[in-house]
């Protein structure tokens, strides 16, 4: 049975282009933060332009519509949270939440504008990352645009897959706990869809859910070639 690498399809983020001195001084002004799981780390509507910085762990950002709870992505290390609220003055649209024992950092609006500041190269490559960001963003909609529930579902897994998990002995992430209302939310589906899928690949041993309730991927491979993506 093969593995998901760490590292294996994982954009590289602004995070980790950063030079060492740059890294040292943000986590010299910010606030360490030490997230059981389901701890939330930032409220929903937040105007505050505080950024975080995930170490270690993952968490999810979730949009409250109505009675309704939308997942709108999940971030792991190196992800720097709250950047398009900063930018635009406006408030937060999504809370972030702790899927796993995380580590963090929170660096205050007025704080994050003076380590911009203090390195003067580093805001060009800033503002470059986001917009990067929006675009791959952009780009992923189109893609799964005509997608099926199964495509759309497995590549949300495989890219959840893709961060690291410090936890495990060599760093791969092979489960996480999300539930199947949010992944549904997560990629527009139905629950009954997403429902179908998951129990269709439980009978394949594709994924299994553990004693966690998290959704364990136990054939990567097989996940890419229901996504579209070959091996």
């Amino acid at each position: 049975m093969s593995q998901p690498n760490a590292n294996e399809g994982r954009q590289q983020r602004f995070w980790d282009t950063l030079p060492a001195e740059a890294q040292d001084a943000f986590l010299a002004v910010g606030q360490p933060i030490n997230a059981k799981i389901y701890d939330v780390l930032a409220l929903q509507t937040d105007a505050s332009g505080d950024i975080l910085l995930i170490r270690s762990g993952l968490v999810k950002a979730i949009a409250r519509a109505g009675q309704q709870k939308v997942l709108l992505s999940v971030h792991g290390a190196g992800a720097l949270l709250g950047v398009t609220a900063y930018l635009a003055g406006r408030p937060t649209l999504a809370a972030v939440v702790a899927v796993e024992p995380t580590e963090a950092v929170r660096i205050g609006r007025a704080e994050f504008g003076a380590w911009l500041a203090q390195f003067p190269r580093i805001q060009a490559d800033f503002h470059r990352a986001i917009a990067v960001r929006q675009l791959a963003g952009d780009e992923t909609r189109i893609a799964t645009a005509s997608l099926s529930v199964s495509e759309r579902l497995a590549r949300l897994l495989l890219k959840v897959m893709e961060e690291p998990d410090d936890g495990s002995v060599d760093g791969r992430r092979t489960a996480v706990r999300l539930s199947q209302a949010e992944l549904a939310s997560c990629i527009g589906a139905s629950l009954r869809s997403v429902t179908r899928s998951m129990a269709s690949w439980r009978r394949r041993q594709i994924v299994i859910a553990d004693e966690r309730r998290s959704v364990v991927v136990r054939q990567p491979d097989a996940l890419r070639r229901i996504a579209g993506l070959g091996r």
